[in-house]
């Protein structure tokens, strides 16, 4: 016995389809669905917990604190060593990392080649490395 899908339209017209079609018409939908949970289960703050009246030993407490503060002293740390690159570095890093380009698009942009761009960034983390001690 096969299986029938079918997609309701917005004017509520059910339409009989392919797997491939429904799976296709779906897959936006499943996606954003998977992204509300997931973002949902990262993004709890110990201020939610709190709120929301959840149970939450002390030991869990200091950890959810102790992670905020290693995570905000990683990033003042990454911050300064970012200011310690020259302009350039601190363009290409700017381009891949915050604004999320491609090595493509940043070779576009800087007018250099994807190769350049990509031994450039090697360099770039390497040197980051460094200096964060890593």
């Amino acid at each position: 016995m096969k299986k029938e899908f079918y997609i309701k339209l917005k004017d509520g017209t059910i339409v009989p389809v392919s797997e491939e079609i429904y799976r296709e018409y779906k897959r936006p939908e499943w996606r954003e669905s998977y992204r509300r949970r997931t973002c949902a289960v990262r993004e709890i703050s110990y201020e939610y917990i709190a709120e929301q009246g959840c149970e939450l030993n002390a030991v869990s407490a200091q950890k959810l604190t102790e992670d905020t503060v290693v995570d905000k002293i990683m990033i003042e740390l990454l911050m300064n060593a970012l200011a310690t690159l020259t302009d350039g570095e601190r363009r290409i890093i700017d381009i891949l990392y915050f604004k999320e380009k491609t090595e493509r698009e940043t070779a576009a942009i800087t007018n250099i080649s994807q190769q350049t761009v990509h031994w450039k960034k090697c360099k770039i983390l390497l040197k980051l490395k460094k200096l964060l001690n890593m």
